[in-house]
C-alpha cells in the first residue's frame, strides 16, 4: 500500500522522515481533519518518506495495538485462543514493525491512548508508522494480514483491554516496596504468628496478581532480619499456598482466626494493600474490597461488621461509617432461570447466626422487616453485590445451578429440549394451528405491505427459540422491534405469535430500566421474551452495551461483573421510532405498524378477541419446528430467515394445506430501510403540524403516505419537502410557513 491508498480508505495520513518516526510537518491539525488528496500527493511525490497514520476519530475511531517484540506478540496470540477476540484479530490488519507488531482496529467510540509494559494502545492523539515504511534498523514495515480493519463493539474493546492488562501490566514490585513490606511485618513476626502471617502474605500476593518470587523474597528478608530458623518451612508454606490458590482451594479464615489475636490486623491489611496496589485480602481478621479509587468495604471477622473506609492521599485510614453489624460466614450463589438467589449465613457480634435465602432484594427486605442493623440499605445492596462478585472471582463463594433454563440447545450436535413440550403434533393439530395463523394474517392484513410485515414477524417467532443454537453454530439471530402508534396492534401481535413456543398464553414484561432486570430477561431461557414500551433513546449506555452484546455474543456481563448466558430472543414493542444509530439497527429486525391501520383494527376487534382465545393451538407449529430441525439440523446454517421459510413450507406440506404466498417472501432490507425513513419523516411532519396548531387526522395521514413528495438525508438530519406535498396539505386546510420555507 502507498500513502494515497490509505487516504482512499478514510485514514488520516501524514509524512514522516525516511527511516524515522518523526513527522516532517506540524501534524496536529490532521488529528482534527484529514488531509486533502492534493496534500497527500505533494507530501509523498518528491522524496522518500515514511508513512504515518493518525489514530482516533479523524480516521474513523482507529486504534492500533503496538506490541514491542515477538515474545509479547506470541503471548498475546496464545492468550486470545478460543476467545471471541481471536476471530477479530484473524480478520483485521496485522503489520510487522521493526521489532514487534501493530494490530489495527476501529471502535464504535473514540479510544484514548494508553501505555502498558511492552505494549501501547495508540488512539486519540497518537499515530503509527505504516507499510512500506523503513524502520531505523533497516527492517521494512510489512503486512502479515491485510483485508479490512475490523470494527469492535464497546464490549469487545473492553475484553481486549482486559487481556492486554493481564499480559502487559506491571506485576513485579520494586525492591524498595519489598523492603517496606518487610518493615511493616517485622513487629508482628513472632512465634505462634509467623506461619499464619506467611500464609496471609502468600494469599494477598496471589489474589492481587503479584509474583511468587516477590512473596518468597519478602519472607526470606523477614526471616533473615528476625533470625527465624524455619525459613525453608515458611517458603514451603508460601509455595503451597500459591498452588492451593491456583486450584481454587483458599485457606479459610476460620482456620486462622483462633490462632492469632492481632488487634492491629485491619491496619496491617490496609497498609499491605497500599504497598502491593491490591484490592483484596482474605485472611483471619478481615476482607478488604475496593469500592472505588480510595474507598474500601471492610469485613471485620473480629468485630463481625462491615465498615466503609477511605484512604486519603497520605495513606491515612478514615472510617466513613458502618454498613452492617454482621458478616457473611458461608455464602452460596444459586443461579436460576429468573433470578440469582443467595444462600447465606450471617453472624452478628453477639454470636447469633441468621440463615437466609433469597434474591439480594429479598434479603434487604427481610433485614428491614426484622430491624437487623444496617445503616443504609441501598449501600448494603451495592456492597453485598461487590462482596459476592469478589468472592466468586477468588473462589470463596460456592455456585450452584438452580432451576434449569427453558428452551432449546445443541448438545453434541443434537437438538435438546429443556422443560418444554416437543412432542410431534398430529397432522390435525398442525392443520388447526396453521389455519388459525392464516385467519390471523387475513384479519390483520389491510395492505400488501402489512402482509409482508406480518410475514417477517411470523418467521422471526418461528425460529426464535433456536437463538442459542444459532450462537452455538457461530451465527446469531437479531432481536425483533415492532414500533408504531398506540392501538396499531403491535403488542397483541407479539403476544399472539409468542404462543408458537408456549402452550399457555404468554404475557409481556415491563420495560427494562436497569442492567439487573435486563440480565434476568436475557438469561431466562431460549423462548421469546416480549418487552413493552422500549425506548432506546432513554436507556443508559450500560444497558445498551449489554443488549448489543446479548444479540451476537453468548455471554453478557452484569453490573457487578458476573457473566450470564444471553439465551433469550427479545421482542420489543414501542411507540418510539427506531434509533438512527447503525450499531443498534443492525442487531434488529424492525417492523413499523402504520397509524392508518387503527380504524380497521377497531372494526375487527371482536374477531381478534375470538382468535386470541384459541392462540394456544399455535404451539403445534413450535413442536413441529423442533422435530423438523432435529431431523435437518443443517437448516439453521442457512441463516434465520431462510431457515424459518423452510420450516413453514414443511409445516404446510405436512398438514396438507396450501402454502400462502407470504411464507416464501424473505425479509426485504430495502423495504425495512424505507420503513425507518418513512417513520422518521412522518414523526417530523406530525410535530410540525401540531406545532402550527392543527390536529393530525386520518386524511392528513393519507397525505403523509405520499412519500415520493418527501426525502430524508440522515447524515444531515434533514427532511426535504417538495412543493406538491405542501399543496396537498393546503387542500386539507393546513398552511405551515415553516414547511414552505
Amino acid at each position: 500500500m502507498k500513502a494515497l491508498d490509505y487516504y482512499e480508505l478514510g485514514l488520516s495520513v501524514i509524512p514522516l522522515e525516511y527511516k524515522n518516526k518523526k513527522p516532517v510537518i506540524n501534524w496536529k491539525p490532521y488529528q482534527e481533519r484529514q488531509p486533502t488528496r492534493e496534500e497527500v500527493i505533494n507530501w509523498f511525490s518528491n522524496k522518500p518518506r515514511n508513512v504515518g497514520i493518525v489514530c482516533g476519530k479523524v480516521s474513523g475511531n482507529l486504534f492500533v495495538i503496538d506490541i514491542d517484540n515477538e515474545e509479547g506478540y506470541n503471548r498475546f496470540m496464545e492468550k486470545i485462543k478460543q476467545t471471541r477476540i481471536e476471530e477479530l484479530v484473524d480478520n483485521t490488519w496485522i503489520v510487522r514493525t521493526g521489532k514487534g507488531y501493530h494490530i489495527y482496529f476501529r471502535c464504535e467510540e473514540p479510544v484514548k491512548s494508553r501505555r502498558f509494559k511492552g505494549c501501547d494502545v495508540k488512539g486519540e492523539g497518537g499515530y503509527v508508522v505504516a507499510p512500506p515504511s523503513v524502520h531505523p534498523s533497516g527492517n521494512y514495515y510489512s503486512f502479515v494480514k491485510k483485508g479490512q480493519i475490523v470494527l469492535l463493539s464497546k464490549s469487545e474493546f473492553d475484553e481486549l483491554i482486559r487481556i492486554l492488562e493481564s499480559l502487559f501490566s506491571e506485576q513485579s514490585l520494586e525492591s524498595d516496596k519489598l523492603n517496606e513490606i518487610v518493615e511493616l511485618f517485622l513487629p508482628y513476626w513472632q512465634p505462634g504468628r509467623r506461619h499464619w502471617l506467611a500464609l496471609m502474605l502468600a494469599g494477598a500476593f496471589y489474589h492481587n496478581g503479584r509474583t511468587l518470587e516477590d512473596c518468597k523474597e519478602v519472607v526470606k528478608r523477614i526471616c533473615k532480619r528476625t533470625g527465624d530458623e524455619e525459613t525453608k518451612d515458611r517458603l514451603r508454606a508460601v509455595e503451597d499456598t500459591f498452588k492451593r490458590a491456583a486450584k481454587d482451594i483458599p485457606v479459610a479464615y476460620k482456620a486462622l482466626k483462633d490462632e492469632v489475636a492481632l488487634e492491629e490486623f485491619e491496619e496491617l491489611c490496609e497498609k499491605l494493600l497500599t504497598l502491593i496496589k491490591g484490592d483484596f485480602i482474605y485472611g483471619f481478621s478481615s476482607l478488604w474490597i475496593k469500592r472505588d479509587q480510595s474507598t474500601y468495604y471492610v469485613l471485620s471477622f473480629k468485630s463481625k461488621d462491615i465498615k466503609k473506609i477511605r484512604i486519603d492521599r497520605d495513606g491515612n485510614r478514615i472510617l466513613k461509617g458502618f454498613i452492617a453489624k454482621f458478616i457473611p460466614i458461608d455464602l452460596t450463589l444459586i443461579q436460576g432461570r429468573d433470578a440469582e438467589v443467595v444462600k447465606v449465613e450471617l453472624e452478628t457480634p453477639d454470636g447469633n447466626i441468621l440463615k437466609l435465602q433469597g434474591t439480594i432484594g429479598e434479603l434487604v427486605s427481610f433485614l428491614k422487616e426484622h430491624s437487623v442493623r444496617v445503616t443504609s440499605y441501598n449501600e448494603f445492596r451495592d456492597a453485598f453485590n461487590l462482596i459476592i462478585n469478589k468472592m466468586i472471582e477468588k473462589g470463596l463463594c460456592k455456585i450452584e445451578r438452580g432451576e434449569a433454563i427453558t428452551g432449546i440447545v445443541l448438545d453434541d450436535e443434537e437438538l435438546k429440549a429443556l422443560e418444554i413440550n416437543t412432542e410431534l403434533p398430529s397432522s390435525e393439530e398442525l392443520r388447526e394451528a396453521l389455519e388459525l395463523l392464516n385467519k390471523f394474517v387475513e384479519l390483520s392484513s389491510f395492505s400488501p405491505r402489512r402482509i409482508r410485515k406480518l410475514a417477517a414477524i411470523i418467521r422471526w417467532f418461528t425460529v426464535s427459540a433456536f437463538k442459542w443454537c444459532f450462537k452455538q453454530l457461530g451465527l446469531w439471530l437479531p432481536d425483533l422491534y415492532i414500533y408504531g402508534e398506540s392501538d396499531t396492534g403491535k403488542t397483541k401481535t407479539a403476544q399472539f405469535l409468542s404462543n408458537i413456543w408456549k402452550e399457555q398464553p404468554m404475557g409481556s414484561i415491563g420495560t427494562i430500566d436497569s442492567s439487573f432486570r435486563f440480565g434476568l430477561a436475557a438469561s431466562r431461557g431460549t423462548l421469546p421474551v416480549i418487552i413493552n414500551e422500549m425506548n432506546f433513546d432513554e436507556l443508559g449506555s450500560e444497558i445498551i452495551e449489554m443488549w448489543k452484546t446479548s444479540v451476537d455474543q453468548k455471554k453478557i456481563r452484569t453490573r457487578y461483573g458476573r457473566d450470564v448466558n444471553a439465551y433469550a430472543p427479545l421482542c420489543f414493542t414501542s411507540n418510539s421510532h427506531l434509533p438512527v444509530e447503525r450499531a443498534i439497527r443492525k442487531r434488529l429486525v424492525f417492523v413499523n405498524f402504520d397509524i392508518t391501520d387503527i380504524k380497521e383494527l377497531q372494526e375487527r376487534k371482536e374477531e381478534f378477541e375470538r382468535l386470541f382465545l384459541e392462540r394456544s393451538k399455535l404451539n403445534a407449529i413450535g413442536r413441529f419446528a423442533f422435530s423438523f430441525v432435529s431431523e435437518n439440523p443443517q437448516i439453521l446454517e442457512v441463516g434465520w430467515d431462510r431457515a424459518a421459510i423452510a420450516i413453514l413450507k414443511a409445516a404446510y406440506k405436512h398438514a396438507r394445506l396450501e402454502q400462502p404466498k407470504w411464507v416464501g417472501e424473505e425479509c426485504d432490507e430495502d423495504e425495512s430501510a424505507l420503513d425507518v425513513k418513512e417513520d422518521y419523516i412522518r414523526t417530523f411532519i406530525r410535530k410540525e403540524i401540531i406545532r402550527a396548531g392543527y390536529s393530525v387526522t386520518t386524511p392528513i395521514d393519507d397525505v403523509l403516505f405520499r412519500i415520493e413528495w418527501l426525502d430524508f438525508q440522515p447524515k444531515k438530519e434533514r427532511v426535504i419537502i417538495r412543493p406538491a406535498f405542501v399543496r396537498s396539505l393546503e387542500k386539507e386546510g393546513i398552511t405551515i410557513s415553516s414547511l414552505r420555507d
